[in-house]
């Protein structure tokens, strides 16, 4: 069984690296503006949360690729996001990756979760999510 993991693990990172172009990527890092709702329960993943503060209070701040943010990030909050800066060029994907604990390290008791976006270029989208089951304390932007 673990050996199927490892293969599948392989696979995956192999059409990563065949996906990024020849040369010295240029551009990056990726920077996102994530927004969160306190008080939102997101029907759909392409639903617009209300700015008229039926939402609950909106906090705004900006993410940057593999930099740790501490945020308050409570049960029932809803969260949106899309990219203000692209990240360098052959990125394959980016997704924002939340965490329980007040910092970023992956821990048996630091939590993560991870919402993709739909694109890498200026202005892709993380569309509504739905904050899990227990309240988060920090948040990352992944690219790879």
């Amino acid at each position: 069984m673990l050996s199927k993991f490892f293969l599948a693990a392989i696979a995956i990172f192999s059409g990563i690296v065949a996906a990024v172009p020849a040369g010295k990527p240029t551009g990056g890092p990726g920077i996102a503006r994530l927004d969160v709702y306190s008080s939102y329960l997101c029907p759909n993943n392409t639903s617009v949360p209300p700015t008229d503060g039926s939402a609950g209070t909106l906090r705004t701040v900006s993410i940057t690729e593999n930099t740790c943010t501490q945020i308050a990030l409570p049960f029932g909050s809803a969260l949106t996001s899309s990219l203000t800066q692209a990240p360098k060029t052959g990125t394959a994907g980016c997704y924002v990756q939340i965490f329980t604990a007040s910092g970023c390290g992956l821990t048996l008791d630091n939590q993560y979760h991870g919402f993709a976006f739909n694109g890498v270029g200026v202005g892709a989208h993380m569309f509504c999510a739905n904050n899990p089951d227990i309240p988060y304390g920090a948040a990352e932007l992944i690219c790879a």
